[in-house]
């Protein structure tokens, strides 16, 4: 059957895994697809460099997974452009000193905004994934759960409306031309203070910024 309709719609012939090979078909790229080595951070990049690799690393993420998000093709494509997000946000806020504190609170500003309809989507596929799964594993017993699965299917139809219409929007194609020119603004020739510390430097000061922040929300907890 594969043979024949390749044939007969003249699709090129692909090897290994079909999804893999429907997504090449359709010029999609898969979910977690690599970056390009020109985003590789090294050691010896300055900070300035270092902070717009990752922020063109992650804005990359972002646009790669756009197109399969809007046409709900596997819920991997929502997770991977919501993790994008979520590290967008950490670079942006870690840092901030070095890419300029206003431009980095405007940029997070509207990542939250797009983050927040990203979440009330990936947290309902989660809550039906885990359902079905338990009521697989249950036999009989699991027919309350794949009913649990199904009103919160329901849900999710609104929630995805508001997400595939924010996705589409200006709004959000504005932020991302945003992200993309400040990856791709050239780091100052002169770079002062924190600008011009090699990343490898850097990082260990970054880190245990970032390590303080998550041990207080856990003592909070």
């Amino acid at each position: 059957l594969a043979t024949y309709l390749r044939d007969r719609l003249g699709l090129s012939a692909g090897s290994g895994d079909l999804c893999r090979t429907g997504l090449q078909s359709l010029g999609l790229p898969e979910p977690g697809a690599p970056v390009p080595a020109r985003l590789s951070i090294r050691a010896e990049d300055p900070q300035a460099l270092a902070a717009r690799k990752v922020v063109g690393r992650q804005a990359l993420k972002m646009q790669a997974n756009v197109q399969g998000t809007l046409e709900d093709l596997d819920p991997e494509y929502l997770h991977d452009l919501r993790v994008a997000t979520r590290r967008l946000r950490s670079a942006l806020r870690l840092f901030a000193e070095v890419l300029g504190p206003k431009r980095c609170d405007s940029l997070r500003a509207e990542l939250n905004w797009i983050g927040w309809l990203l979440g009330a989507v990936r947290d309902l596929d989660v809550f039906i994934g885990n359902l079905r799964a338990q009521a697989r594993r249950l036999g009989e017993a699991g027919t309350i759960a794949e009913l649990l699965a199904e009103e919160l299917g329901r849900q999710r139809v609104p929630e995805r409306e508001a997400l595939g219409a924010a996705l589409d929007s200006r709004r959000f194609r504005d932020l991302v031309r945003r992200l993309d020119a400040l990856a791709s603004s050239p780091p100052p020739r002169l770079p002062r203070g924190a600008q011009g510390v090699p990343v490898s430097q850097a990082a260990p000061a970054l880190i245990g910024k970032a390590q303080k922040r998550v041990l207080k929300l856990g003592r909070t907890i």
